[in-house]
């Protein structure tokens, strides 16, 4: 996880960097801080808060939210706060301070793979230029103006979103690349042109409607092209090259940028929805790039909204896209809405034949996650008969065991199955915890297995959340003893499993492997989910007077409980165990007990004694 980023910049760089540009005085030019303790605190600019939970340490030179969890240094503050990458936010603060650029590894090889890459994104401009041209050539761009017209278009709005037009013919932008003295070959590998089967290039794209593909530094990278009547293909897109990777962009997000206030995006299917809801007032929506959603682009969506609503084409390929892109935006935290278009509708039909408010009145009717997921079990059964019910019944329960996250979830979830399987509701909660038993736990304790076991389900589970809370503290705290104080990792026995936590288990590797600093642990790091693991731990403040002894009872009790989730384990699996088996987990289990009593005596007398 941690060191300098390959073929980018070395870590005494960018330590230089971090040094050089005070993340007080960064942070400053963005929000109001206000110093109370050790710390500058103000409200946080990731997230709408009135009282201020965003907390500057300048003694080490890092930031973390206490309401959303942002943290990390202050490339990382760049980073999230411009959308930028990291090596060009690594640019901006170096820029910023007057330092001069110094990568690591072969200078020769990177700078050359910079120039390459600099040539496809001139020759793509020059492409962009000579399609934007041509929609507003008054007698050659007149068809594709009034099929824009046709579809409401505003010049306004085609002129925002940098549209074009490719003329029908075969030459144009061959010729036009040509006098500009562009690399033909290059231009091939970006899809602009073919080459032919015997001699000579040919234009890819051809009278079709352009959408250039712009990235939210204004860099273009690609093209999709729409045909101005019913002949398919309908889209062709540009092909992945060494500036385009499908996966990792969308197309809107320029416009996203811009608007400073938005905590939410609708994330639609193609460009024309893009454009035309944008075209009707609503500005903050994107779209993916040909391509069933990715984890790279949740993530990139992460970083601006917190929720989404998915407002896919209402047809069954718009519902099976739905679903897919559903758990990937899940799994990345946001929190997700299904607006569902109705007819099959797509939303730029939508919006062009009802208007914006009805669009946005589709939105305040979104459904949650779990509640779509049913509702397309429900539309998909027949509940007439008994058989239909069960099935309905069994297949909800097992995405139930999946989904739901707390016991008033379950409660809700499982009423609205009671009622159109006609089973009660303490069947259906029982059944999603015999299949939330089948899978693997992460924790010690499985919340949702002991949903059922009393009618104090609700609180049992609160418990719960406290005692994984207290878990994740304990091993916060310990992990930050590790870093802050050496000199305890020589008297004190810990391994990597004793984290619960994979990401702890991670980060502890990272010490145990040398790292120096805490912006040594972040050197390089693209990820913001473990800029915040790092940050999290680091707020942790130990006196080094305390470090000892608490590092000792912090690593006595997480091994207490490693034992413990071991002899739980045993005694689960000692009844399916063949007889030969058995004597040998009995006397496994012998001996945990044994050495779980003796950590435990010792923690009682330590408890003692500080008494």
């Amino acid at each position: 996880m941690g060191g300098a980023m390959p073929g980018f910049f070395s870590q005494e760089f960018l330590d230089e960097v971090c040094e050089k540009n005070d993340i007080v005085d960064v942070i400053s030019g963005y929000v109001p801080l206000k110093s109370k303790g050790s710390r500058m605190w103000g409200c946080c600019p990731f997230h709408q808060e009135k009282t201020p939970s965003f907390s500057v340490n300048p003694g080490q030179q890092f930031y973390y939210c206490f309401g959303c969890h942002a943290g990390g240094n202050v490339i990382h503050f760049v980073m999230e706060m411009e959308k930028l990458s990291f090596p060009d936010s690594v640019r901006l603060l170096a820029d910023r301070c007057g330092m001069a650029y110094e990568t690591q590894g072969d200078e020769s090889a990177y700078k050359r793979q910079r120039e390459e890459k600099e040539r496809l994104y001139g020759i793509v401009k020059i492409a962009g230029r000579y399609f934007y041209d041509r929609l507003w050539d008054e007698q050659g761009g007149a068809g594709a103006r009034a099929y824009l017209a046709r579809r409401g278009m505003k010049g306004s709005t085609v002129r925002q979103f940098g549209m074009g037009y490719a003329p029908d013919g075969w030459e144009g932008l061959v010729q036009h690349l040509t006098e500009k003295g562009c690399d033909l070959e290059r231009a091939a590998s970006l899809g602009l042109i073919h080459k032919g089967k015997k001699e000579g290039y040919y234009d890819a794209f051809r009278n079709r409607v352009i959408f250039p593909i712009i990235l939210p530094n204004n860099r273009v990278i690609g093209f999709g092209g729409r045909v101005l009547d019913q002949s398919l293909p309908k889209y062709i897109n540009s092909p992945e090259s060494k500036i385009f990777v499908k996966g990792e962009h969308l197309y809107g997000l320029r416009q996203l940028k811009k608007q400073r206030d938005v905590d939410a995006v609708f994330l639609v299917e193609g460009y024309m929805d893009v454009v035309s809801l944008a075209n009707f007032g609503v500005t903050n929506a994107v779209a993916s790039l040909g391509t069933a959603l990715t984890e790279q682009q949740a993530r990139l969506l992460k970083r601006y909204v917190p929720r989404v609503y998915l407002s896919y084409d209402g047809d069954g390929a718009g519902r099976k896209a739905t679903l897919r892109g559903l758990d990937i935006l899940r799994n990345e935290g946001l929190d997700v809405r299904v607006m569902r278009m109705p007819d099959g509708k797509d939303p730029d039909e939508f919006i062009r034949a009802e208007g914006k408010d009805a669009f946005l009145e589709l939105s305040r009717d979104a459904m949650e996650l779990v509640r779509y997921k049913l509702t397309l079990l429900e539309e998909s059964a027949d509940l007439s008969t008994p058989e239909g019910r069960m099935d309905f019944a069994e297949k909800s329960c097992a995405m139930l065991a999946r989904d739901v996250k707390t016991a008033l979830e379950l409660d809700l979830y499982g009423e609205y199955v009671c009622q159109r399987s006609g089973f009660a509701l303490e069947t259906v909660k029982n059944r999603v915890g015999q299949l939330q038993q089948k899978k693997p736990a992460k924790v010690p304790v499985k919340a949702m297995e002991r949903l059922t076991e009393n009618k104090n389900a609700a609180g049992r589970y609160n418990k719960e959340e406290q005692e994984a809370r207290s878990e994740r503290l304990m091993e916060q705290k310990l992990l930050y003893i590790w870093m802050q104080y050496p000199f305890v990792r020589e008297r004190v026995d810990v391994t990597k499993d004793d984290f619960l936590y994979e990401e702890h288990g991670k980060l502890f590797e990272e010490i145990a492997r040398g790292a120096g600093s805490w912006n040594e642990l972040l050197g390089g790091i693209t990820d913001g989910e473990w800029a915040k693991v790092v940050a999290a731990v680091e707020k942790e403040r130990v006196p080094a007077k305390d470090a000892l002894d608490m590092a000792e009872l912090l690593a006595n009790r997480l091994k207490q409980r490693r034992i413990q989730q071991r002899i739980r384990d045993l005694q689960d699996g000692f009844p399916k165990a063949e007889p030969s088996r058995r004597q040998e987990i009995l006397q496994e289990l012998e001996r945990l007990n044994k050495q779980y009593r003796s950590l435990k005596e010792w923690t009682q007398r330590r408890e003692t004694l500080e008494k």
